[in-house]
């Protein structure tokens, strides 16, 4: 079972500690002087950077007796590997691993190893690609013709294993890409104090990554160590382990740097993947990411308003504006290390948003309080959704009969609280918050009973089938009389029977207040008719004072008289509305 992060942290100091009490003491035991101190560090380091130990700090939790041998096992392999002639401190390379092994015959008899090389040689030559298989044997093998005991023993492994012969595959094609000629660089003699450019910085450690260098240039950190440590972890990680840098961070453990040979580095950086990393990419890898940030970095809102976009975009990969249809949650900030930018500056995923999408409208973002639902925001919101969908204003009623514009549709915008709460799940009145008097109630949905109950009702609907029917209101009624306006024309339309059926049958009944209408201006007709021929009439004759003043007045009586019976003749004729 994988132990956790701080419990690997923890057994590798212990085991670090435990490594270098070994070391001492095996150096007492063989008589040999202590070692310089970065000399034994590089040794107790390259020690738990064997596989083993390698596999049991990550899988046994420390104690002493579990650990020792193993790591003297460990000590004295890196101890030979490091330092063949110890008093001259002299590292090897491929070129000199053979005078190693042949010290080294006592462990490994001849006739051993030569079983061992032909089996090794046979699955090695399966396994290898096409090219990679002709240049060790035409270039390689011609520079190095003992390399297959020096690649075995840089395997660290005395028998044969898939891991053996994975890592000899690996190591093969590197040196094909790196040196397609076989000759390989001399960086014994480099000084991390003096000036390197960055293919020396590369050649260095990628020698000492194969093994056939047992350690980086010493001092190589101590002078530009940020830059140098950039080139070591960008070749790594792009060229060696063609991986992205995000993915490494993902996987990177305690031991991950001190697999690699870069445990100086990492020290460099106080044992932070994250900062090694972002080191090479501080446009990739964020502060935030499996690290924990300084105490005062949240506050800066730029700070903030990076890390929640990258979650949404980057992490996430949800387009802001879909935010609606991908809700982001609190365990979201939690799942990518956020916890602690969500609880202390928002506690809630609509705030975290709004900061960081200050373009966005409210509910673009998630669930939003009731109060920020107003006559105005309601009706952009229900404008919103139409444009989303792509659709006019005019085809609405068409959507909404064939079934397309439904209580659904709001609840694929986000708006279905609005749609439930506000508008009580009434479609007529959510369409008739977007546009005003745009629509009548029965082009949207069903009509309910009630709204039957006033005649002003029925008379509005009656009126508007006319219009659509191509009758002007002036029309109405001689339309009625004449029958150009009959019940099926009516009932081309959604509510023509429940029209039909409120007016027993009777369209006189639908359009009432024209008929109406018509009687009062006939009634008055007649009314004006009555009234114009009495004054029509000349008066009473029979008085003396009319009798007196009846040649005075006859001239104006008779232009009245004329007036009055045009007046007549016209009203006879007219054709009252």
């Amino acid at each position: 079972m994988r132990l956790s992060g701080p419990q690997i942290s923890s057994n590798y100091q212990q085991a670090y500690s435990l490594a270098v009490e070994l070391l001492q003491q095996l150096l007492q035991q063989r008589g040999y002087a202590r070692l310089e101190s970065y000399d034994e560090e590089e040794i107790c380091q390259s020690a738990l950077g064997d596989i083993s130990i390698v596999t049991l700090l990550t899988e046994k939790v420390f104690t002493p007796d579990r650990y020792r041998a193993p790591l003297i096992e460990a000590i004295e392999d890196a101890r030979r590997m490091l330092f063949p002639d110890v008093a001259k401190r002299r590292f090897t390379s491929i070129d000199k691993l053979e005078f190693v092994l042949e010290a080294e015959s006592v462990i490994d008899t001849a006739a051993d190893s030569h079983k061992s090389d032909d089996e090794f040689q046979t699955q090695l030559f399966e396994k290898l690609p096409q090219e990679d298989a002709a240049f060790l044997q035409q270039v390689l093998l011609k520079h190095q013709p003992d390399w297959w005991r020096s690649l075995k023993r840089i395997s660290k492994k005395n028998t044969l294993s898939t891991v053996m012969l994975d890592k000899a595959i690996h190591t093969i094609s590197l040196l094909r890409r790196y040196y397609p000629d076989g000759i390989l660089p001399d960086v014994a003699s480099y000084d991390g104090r003096q000036s390197l450019s960055d293919d020396e910085i590369r050649h260095a450690y990628l020698l000492c990554y194969l093994g056939v260098e047992r350690r980086l240039p010493q001092h190589l950190f101590a002078k530009e160590a940020d830059h140098r440590g950039s080139v070591l972890v960008r070749f790594l990680v792009e060229d060696i382990l063609e991986k992205s840098p995000e993915a490494v961070l993902e996987e990177a453990d305690e031991v991950f740097f001190l697999k690699h040979k870069l445990q100086s580095l990492y020290r460099h950086f106080n044992y932070s993947a994250n900062r090694v990393l972002r080191n090479t990419w501080p446009d990739r890898i964020h502060p935030w990411i499996n690290s924990r940030c300084e105490s005062d970095f949240w506050a800066n809102p730029a700070h903030r308003i990076q890390a929640i976009r990258w979650l949404i975009e980057e992490r996430l990969d949800i387009i802001p504006e879909m935010l609606y249809r991908v809700p982001l949650k609190r365990k979201d900030f939690s799942a990518n290390g956020l916890s602690y930018l969500f609880n202390t500056f928002y506690n809630s995923a609509s705030r975290a948003i709004s900061e960081a999408y200050p373009n966005l409208r409210p509910w673009q973002i998630g669930k939003i309080p009731a109060d920020v639902w107003t006559d105005e925001t309601a009706a952009e919101a229900i404008r919103w959704m139409m444009l989303e969908k792509g659709w006019l204003v005019d085809e609405i009623p068409q959507r909404v009969q064939i079934g397309e514009l439904n209580r659904k549709t709001f609840s694929e915008f986000g708006l279905a609280t609005l749609f439930e709460k506000r508008f009580g799940k009434n479609l007529f009145r959510a369409i008739d918050a977007g546009w005003p008097g745009r629509f009548e109630i029965w082009e949207i949905g069903n009509v309910p009973r009630t709204y039957w109950e006033d005649q002003a009702n029925i008379y509005r609907a009656s009126s508007w089938i006319a219009d659509r029917e191509g009758f002007d209101e002036k029309e109405i009624v001689s339309a009625v009389r004449q029958k150009e306006l009959v019940w099926q024309k009516l009932q081309k339309y959604s509510i023509g029977n429940a029209l039909k059926k409120l007016s027993s049958g009777r369209l006189e009944r639908l359009f009432a207040p024209l008929f109406v209408k018509e009687m009062q201006l006939e009634q008055e007709k007649s009314k004006n008719l009555r009234k114009a021929r009495q004054l029509a009439t000349v008066g009473d004759r029979k008085s003396w004072l009319n009798g007196l003043v009846f040649f005075e007045l006859f001239g104006t009586r008779h232009r009245q008289n004329t007036k009055y019976r045009q007046l007549i003749s016209r009203m006879s004729r007219r054709r009252y509305e």
